[in-house]
């Protein structure tokens, strides 16, 4: 049983005039439907069931094409060679066959030469080039309006000679046109068609050999702003001019480009600044970083200006911003602050003081500072090896007391910073292997061979100073390594573990006073509030012969209490949050004897009376 074969309801057009390889679709449109007898070209495209209200954006959308093969008998590879359909991403269109920049293809109106219609009757592809503001073959300009009516021409009614008011293409007066200012027209058409890259041009893809052209055209005329090829169509400017400007600079690669940066370096006299890209090379340095402009397009700029630059060192140190970070023998400040991680100010200051600049005028006439660049790498290792406060107590593991009692004994004076790296730092400084040195030197001088029973490590002893009733003095330190035992498994000067036994005993309280920390530990508050009290003498205090440190009494800590009490705790005992017993009192009428907002302390502290005993009692909890 044989299958049903689905037949296609599109009938061919009764004339199909061939179709050439440089023509477009919406040319052999017109001239279709004018071999046809149909009145629009919309009429012909509504025949394959094509309902277009733009007849232009036949020419961008393939997928529209799908019933035009039928209908014109022509290929379908062929009508899509003549559609400038956009490739992903919608930055570049299809152009017989190759890849070239959306800006470059423009449909909106229609154009055409009345001397090229006339011998071969059909709308060339290459007239809907933006760029294309000639024709290269008879040197005339191109025309977009009807000689008759002097209107636009588009693309939805007449013919490929004719107006829809019926007025003759071919009688249209074109304005002549140099033969010399369309080389370079003429060259990037025939690439376009069929042709090779010549040599001697920058080997790219032809999108970016078209827009260098252009963007290097503009650049060479002088042209203020980056140039739009559609916008500068469309206000009748002659483009084909820059064009072939830009030509001129690609054919001799790269010694054409070279030319023009000498070119753009003359004008350097008329700018504002005394050195630098801007001031040589003028608008050059805006358009290398304008985000409109292709990325392939200024690589290719960007590397011929680096071999330019590299050429001349002068004017290479003058536009550090574009040339290539090379090692050289020299480097400018700016690029010795990048390396050192330090402001300008303070490595132009501390390398003039030490007579490390190679170069500087010092009168403002704008030539670079110049620095040796093995000063400067030498300069950034000594940087890297200092340390400061915070990082000298990671080394040594100890506290901010421990650090400034080594300093004060002179234990750091051989490992501090010092010289140009150490003003370059900024702040005290100390070197990390030299730090590292002197915990090896401590290690050995050690002489026990295993942990005495009695022991403590070296940065605890040196940070608190006080431990086990004993007293360790920094200056001592050399007649307890003896008996100094070290630990491996530390770092820094916990490594070296001392003998208590051997340490200085120190005096201790008499009656069982306490320290003020240790009173705060039995009152239950903070370290600063027991100081707090001390000072508005809440809490009395004396001092003992030998005893460092002020001192509390157990008979002063007896009476502490039974006078004073702490709402805070009482609040805490009875269930409550800290606060509460202190809104009690307060809303009764008892009033603090310290706290906040009577003498800056941090926790109220209110006097045992009466009244203080009765609201207590009333809110007690059952």
């Amino acid at each position: 049983m044989s299958r049903a074969v689905k037949s296609d309801p599109t009938v061919r057009l009764n004339s199909r005039p061939r179709l050439y390889a440089d023509e477009s679709i919406l040319g052999y449109l017109l001239k279709a439907a004018g071999a046809n007898d149909a009145r629009t070209t919309t009429e012909v495209a509504a025949r394959a069931g094509i309902q277009l209200r733009w007849l232009p954006s036949l020419a961008t959308v393939p997928t529209k094409l799908r019933a035009l093969p039928t209908l014109l008998g022509q290929p379908a590879d062929a009508l899509l060679r003549a559609t400038y359909w956009p490739a992903k991403g919608g930055k570049t269109v299809n152009f017989l066959g190759h890849q070239i920049g959306h800006q470059f293809v423009t449909t909106e109106h229609r154009r055409y030469c009345p001397a090229c219609l006339k011998e071969n009757g059909r709308h060339r592809a290459v007239w809907d080039l933006s760029i294309s503001t000639a024709c290269v073959e008879h040197g005339r300009q191109l025309q977009s309006r009807c000689p008759k009516c002097e209107g636009k021409l588009g693309w939805t009614r007449g013919s490929s000679t004719r107006c829809h008011c019926g007025g003759n293409l071919l009688r249209a007066k074109a304005n002549k046109v140099l033969a010399s200012d369309l080389v370079g027209l003429r060259q990037l058409q025939a690439i376009l068609t069929g042709g090779r890259l010549p040599k001697g041009v920058p080997d790219v893809s032809v999108a970016t050999l078209m827009d260098l052209c252009l963007q290097l055209g503009a650049l060479a005329t002088g042209m203020s702003r980056r140039p739009r090829p559609i916008r500068m169509l469309e206000r009748g400017m002659v483009t084909h001019l820059l064009v072939n400007a830009g030509w001129q600079v690609c054919q001799d690669w790269p010694r054409g480009i070279h030319a023009l940066f000498e070119q753009l370096q003359q004008g350097a006299g008329g700018r504002n600044g005394r050195y630098g890209i801007v001031k040589s090379f003028g608008r050059l340095s805006d358009w290398m970083v304008d985000r409109t402009v292709a990325p392939e397009t200024q690589r290719v700029v960007r590397e011929a200006l680096e071999d330019y630059l590299d050429a001349d060192e002068t004017i290479r140190f003058r536009t550090r911003k574009v040339s290539r970070n090379r090692t050289g023998k020299l480097v400018t400040l700016t690029q010795a602050k990048k390396r050192l991680n330090r402001s300008v100010v303070r490595v132009g200051a501390v390398l003039k003081k030490h007579k490390l600049v190679e170069a500087w005028d010092g009168g403002g006439s704008g030539a670079a500072i110049l620095v040796q660049a093995a000063v400067v790498e030498r300069l950034r290792g000594e940087l890297e090896g200092l340390v400061d406060r915070k990082g000298a107590r990671r080394i040594l593991r100890v506290s901010r007391m421990g650090l400034a009692k080594a300093e004060m004994v002179g234990w750091l004076w051989k490992s501090a910073g010092s010289g140009p790296a150490a003003e370059l730092f900024g702040r005290p400084s100390w070197k990390a292997d030299g730090l590292e040195s002197l915990v090896d030197l401590f290690c050995r001088a050690c002489g026990a061979n295993r942990p005495p029973d009695r022991r403590v490590r070296l940065s605890d002893a040196i940070s608190s100073g006080r431990f086990a009733k004993v007293d360790f003095e920094p200056k001592s330190l050399p007649r307890h390594l003896n008996s100094a035992w070290v630990d491996e498994k530390s770092k820094g000067l916990a490594r070296i573990v001392l003998n208590v036994d051997r340490l200085v005993q120190r005096p201790q309280p008499s009656g069982g006073a306490l320290t003020i920390p240790e009173a705060a530990i039995v009152l239950k508050v903070k370290q600063e509030v027991a100081y707090h009290l001390c000072r508005q003498g809440l809490l009395k205090t004396h001092c003992e012969l030998g005893v460092n440190g002020q001192l509390v009494s157990s008979a002063e800590m007896k009476r502490f209490r039974e006078t004073y009490v702490f709402p805070s705790q009482l609040g805490l005992d009875a269930g409550r949050h800290r606060g509460w017993a202190a809104t009690k009192l307060m809303a009764t009428g008892c009033k603090p004897v310290s706290g906040p907002g009577v003498d800056g302390g941090r926790q109220f502290v209110f006097r045992r009376t009466e009244k203080l005993e009765r609201v207590l009692k009333l809110h007690a909890p059952v």
